[in-house]
């Protein structure tokens, strides 16, 4: 059924002229009554007697039918497994924070739980992520589940779950500080040390043994802060092996930039392959009388040309070799 976008007049079968205003009629000129009509989403039905199913049935109202067969292959699933088999840490909140929560109530639920328990795990490197998450999901679960017993579940565990990461946030604190806090009281034990030593020491003339004991205890205290200068090194290295450990294009060079100039440039080439680095120019300039034929000159990494060894560069940065040559 067709009617006339002139006057509204509807139109017969076949008609080429609108019968109430003579208006042409080419195919453009008509609209049809008939509204398209499209679905989403989809039906559970039960496979014994075809009665339309609501979420967390595990029985058919109707007929009693036990339902067994559940998916396994749901988005939450396929997220758990990912984050599982995810080498860094980088990687592991990328697909957290990526991740698109579905609008069914079974995946709301499922993702809710998923949360919670990996919240609830000592591993708390993506702890804000799974939080930020578990916030988003909490909002979406009310609009989508109401005033149902199955949402004020969701809130109980909910609730019991942000008091549980309020009360470790002192913990939390001290893990990732761990260092600084390490630091913070060597350096008051230091300062103790010190101050007590020096007391004692000045009763020397008095008391010889408390005197001596003073001064052992005052460079005790000294060598507190020449043990918090190594410690900081340490942690500072140890701090560059997570990250390269995490993130595979980071790479140590393993030399200091002395180390490579007047050295044969290609084996300096097959040496920083071997490091993983890909993007390696090689520049030959002109040979003076005292300088060494394929002798390096000079070297820069990413623009970086005074580089120490434990400097770390992407592996695609872009590496200039300049050696001497005769043929220049």
């Amino acid at each position: 059924m067709a009617f006339c976008t002139n006057c509204g007049e509807q139109l017969k079968d076949g008609a080429k002229f609108c019968a109430g205003c003579g208006t042409a009629i080419d195919g453009v000129g008509a609209t049809a009554s008939q509204r398209k009509m499209t679905y989403d989403g989809e039906l559970h039905k039960c496979p014994n007697c075809g009665e339309l199913l609501k979420s967390f049935v595990t029985n058919c109202p109707s007929c009693g039918y036990e339902l067994r067969s559940v998916k396994v292959n749901s988005p939450v699933n396929e997220l758990a497994q990912k984050v599982e088999e995810a080498v860094s840490v980088d990687e592991k909140i990328e697909l957290i924070t990526n991740f698109y929560v579905p609008n069914t109530k079974e995946d709301i639920f499922d993702f809710f739980i998923l949360a919670v328990s990996n919240l609830e795990d000592t591993n708390y490197d993506t702890d804000d992520a799974w939080q930020a998450k578990l916030e988003q999901t909490y909002h979406k679960a009310r609009i989508s589940f109401g005033n149902s017993p199955e949402f004020e579940y969701i809130e109980k565990l909910y609730g019991k779950t942000c008091a549980k990461i309020s009360k470790r946030g002192v913990s939390n604190f001290i893990r990732k500080n761990k260092s600084a806090c390490i630091i913070a009281l060597i350096i008051l034990a230091g300062i103790l040390m010190f101050t007590v030593g020096i007391i004692l020491f000045a009763q020397m003339e008095d008391n010889f043994a408390a005197g001596w004991g003073g001064g052992m205890l005052a460079l005790g205290g000294v060598y507190c802060f020449f043990y918090i200068t190594e410690m900081k090194k340490k942690d500072n290295v140890a701090k560059k092996i997570r990250a390269r450990n995490n993130n595979s294009n980071i790479q140590i060079v393993g030399k200091e930039v002395d180390d490579f100039v007047n050295e044969y440039y290609e084996d300096v080439v097959e040496y920083l392959r071997t490091q993983g680095f890909k993007n390696i120019v090689t520049k030959a300039e002109k040979k003076g009388l005292l300088d060494t034929e394929g002798a390096i000159k000079g070297i820069s990494i990413a623009g970086n040309s005074d580089f120490s060894a434990t400097d770390e560069f992407n592996i695609n940065s872009t590496i200039i070799i300049r050696y001497y040559s005769k043929k220049c």
